[in-house]
């Protein structure tokens, strides 16, 4: 028996709610007259009996039915009994509940909430529990002076000292490992899970694409630089007065500025160690990470640093780098705690950032990282004023500067190996997946401009894992691939190829630059590659070409689209066809013009319809696939119908066409060759089946 049981936190299983005596459990239970905490006490305590009473334990549930029915069966083959037949169907009935309550439960456990649901993923769903909870188990860690600490007990004491608490950042819940094997505190990330009410809205005030035009400026008589920016343990070190100076500067109630404090000041934490409750304490500072709060009051905070910043530039003494002469000056970019800092390389220069940093970090509470924080110079920079500027600042220099909001920052041209990061990062994601556990259902749902080559690379692996190919093994792939390509109602699965998926988001950042056209990305484009500022931007090649430039401008034709004159003499008469054809494109000297994407009904840009246009015209819609897309059933068996439209299923006659055996012969009747239509209609133990499952009416 486990005695630590009861230090486990209350948690809500998905499952009861296809129970249907929850709803009055609920509506008995649920009482919130005196205190809202009360009320959610009594709740979960009225649950729990409930569980233990009524709901019971699924597994158990599970196998209980499958001895019945086995008994029933036993019962069935020696005489007929209509009230064991009716008890078996009941029964069914009752193991179809207990298996979706099984899936769910699972569903749940798993935490993947990218896989489709209903389609009897049980086991992956089981085997992705098994790997996070013996991932996130900590059994040892080291002490200060190296030695192993393995004693259960010495382990949760770690907690209850505050220079330990310290480490793991003093507002942690959970905690989750940043490596695969976990030796020290640090390399543990603290996630909150408190009950929290509502949806938290992603926040977004910057680009990658940015990032990766400015530090392409290498040429000119000034040096720049780029400092990317570590702060360290960035949400726990946020003082709590500076959040109020905050709030309080923005104009915010003065109640509601009271709210927000008493949300953050008055938190109690315990830490969840290997899924059980410590004791308990309450933090001195900073914000919870995993509260939907959160990135709104950081993004708030680190706003005063973009403020420190202009103010500095208004004064004339930070020199932010521009692309062009008339082009938008560029001091910084800021994605919550990611920042890069721009200015000219210079002595003077680095004491004003350093000045900034120090300003902001004294009042806010924040530590820049000065072993993480890198500077980049570009080429024209000499080693001494490198050196001068690296030693005022204590930040190390580097030739690349890796990634921004995990988009690589291109210091050189883009090659196949520029993105084999990317290749790796899906070997790893689609082998975690497990194509063993999954059926071909589940792995249906899984499925910068890149280079042909990477393209071609991701189809193939994608195309590998559908079809169940691992390292060790490779399975029959029963249709061709282009066939898989097309869309559903025209006979395919709707899996979008890679390098039409990219063209479509070279169109999404081309139809970026007329409709975001005060975008700062936008106007950085603009400026750097002569582009105006008309409505309709001119797009054209240059000489030194970004990697995002280049895909725009091969896309750019599919954007401006024109007018289909073909179409149009195929309905109208030449006279109105000429009228239609004269009419001019959008131009500032007549008048404000409405922006519109002419292949989606509201005029709203979206890749779907940028997708679908590039293979226009090229897949006939079948209407027998489109029955089947519309049947309302599992997945799994739309899945399976699929493949019987295609006459794909992997029966003895096809095997026999692909040379994998000489006897095409039913395995079942022995009277004539297994084929698609027999195995499934003709067959004689298959039209046992249907006359069971759709028994003739009595003949009157």
């Amino acid at each position: 028996m486990d005695h630590n049981r009861g230090r486990r936190p209350f948690h809500f299983l998905a499952a009861w709610l296809t129970h249907p005596d929850f709803g009055n459990v609920v509506n008995n239970s649920w009482n919130i007259q005196t205190s809202w905490t009360e009320g959610l006490s009594t709740f979960k305590d009225h649950i729990k009996d409930w569980n233990r009473s009524m709901f019971g334990n699924i597994f158990k549930r599970k196998q209980k039915i499958l001895r019945r029915l086995q008994g029933i069966t036993s019962s069935l083959i020696y005489n007929s009994n209509p009230f064991l037949d009716k008890l078996q169907q009941d029964l069914w009935r009752e193991y179809e509940d207990i298996l979706i309550q099984e899936e769910i439960l699972w569903f749940q456990k798993s935490r993947c909430k990218w896989i489709e649901f209903g389609d009897r993923n049980t086991k992956f769903f089981h085997g992705s529990t098994m790997i996070r909870r013996r991932r996130n188990k900590i059994v040892s860690l080291q002490d200060d002076n190296g030695n192993w600490v393995t004693d259960k007990a010495t382990l949760e004491n770690i907690f209850n000292q505050p220079d330990k608490i310290g480490e793991v950042n003093e507002t942690l819940i959970t905690l989750i490992p940043k490596v695969d094997h976990v030796t020290h505190l640090k390399q543990l990330r603290p996630i909150s899970l408190s009950l929290f009410w509502g949806d938290t809205v992603p926040i977004t005030s910057s680009s990658p694409k940015k990032s990766s035009t400015l530090c392409d400026k290498k040429k000119g008589k000034k040096g720049w630089m780029a400092i990317k920016i570590d702060l360290e343990k960035a949400y726990d070190r946020l003082k709590w007065s500076f959040i109020s100076d905050t709030l309080m500067d923005i104009g915010l109630p003065q109640m509601f500025i009271k709210l927000i404090l008493n949300c953050i000041s008055t938190a109690k934490m315990r830490v969840l160690w290997n899924g059980e409750e410590l004791e308990e304490f309450s933090p001195l500072r900073g914000i919870r990470q995993g509260d939907p709060i959160s990135p709104y009051i950081f993004v708030l905070c680190i706003e005063r640093l973009s403020q420190l910043i202009g103010a500095a530039m208004d004064h004339k003494f930070w020199k932010p780098i521009r692309l062009k002469k008339d082009g938008p000056p560029i001091s910084h970019l800021c994605f919550a705690d990611d920042l890069i800092l721009f200015a000219e390389a210079s002595l003077d220069q680095a004491n004003v950032i350093n000045k900034c940093l120090e300003t902001f970090c004294e009042s806010s509470g924040q530590k820049v990282s000065k072993e993480k924080t890198r500077i980049f110079f570009s080429k024209n920079v000499g080693h001494n004023v490198r050196t001068e500027i690296s030693n005022t600042l204590q930040f190390a220099r580097t030739d690349d500067l890796g990634k921004y909001l995990g988009v690589p920052i291109f210091h050189s041209k883009v090659s196949r190996n520029t993105f084999e990061d990317i290749i790796n990062k899906l070997n790893t994601r689609l082998n975690s997946w497990k194509a063993s556990s999954l059926s071909l259902a589940g792995r249906v749902t899984l499925s910068a401009y890149l280079p042909s080559s990477t393209c071609d690379m991701i189809d193939r692996k994608c195309r590998n894992f559908f079809w169940g190919d691992t390292e060790q093994s490779k399975k029959i792939h029963l249709l061709n691939w282009k066939k898989v390509y097309e869309p559903k109602n025209s006979g395919g699965l709707g899996i979008r190829h890679a390098s039409q998926m990219n063209k479509a988001f070279m169109m999404k950042a081309g139809w970026g630059l007329v409709e975001k056209k005060d975008a700062l990305w936008v106007r950085i484009l603009r400026s750097k590659y002569g582009s105006g500022n008309n409505v309709i931007p001119r797009v054209e090649r240059k000489r030194s070409n970004s990697n995002l430039w280049k895909g725009i401008c091969q896309l750019w034709p599919e954007v401006q689209r024109h007018w289909d004159t073909g179409k149009l003499q195929e309905l109208l008469p030449e006279d109105v066809v000429k009228k239609i054809v004269a009419i001019s494109p959008p131009s500032p000297w007549k008048g404000t013009d409405h922006l519109a994407w002419g292949l989606t009904p509201d005029g709203l840009f979206n890749t779907k319809s940028a997708y679908q246009s590039l293979s226009e015209g090229q897949h006939t819609p079948n209407i027998v696939f489109r029955q089947v897309w519309n049947w309302q059933g599992p997945e799994r068996i739309r899945t399976f119908l699929w493949l019987v439209a295609h006459n794909a299923l992997l029966t003895n006659s096809e095997r026999r066409r692909r040379h994998l055996t000489n006897d095409d012969s039913c395995p079942r009747c022995h009277h004539h060759d297994e084929t698609v239509i027999h195995v499934l209609r003709d067959c004689s133990y298959a039209q046992c089946i249907w006359k069971y499952l759709l028994p003739l009416p009595p003949i009157l």
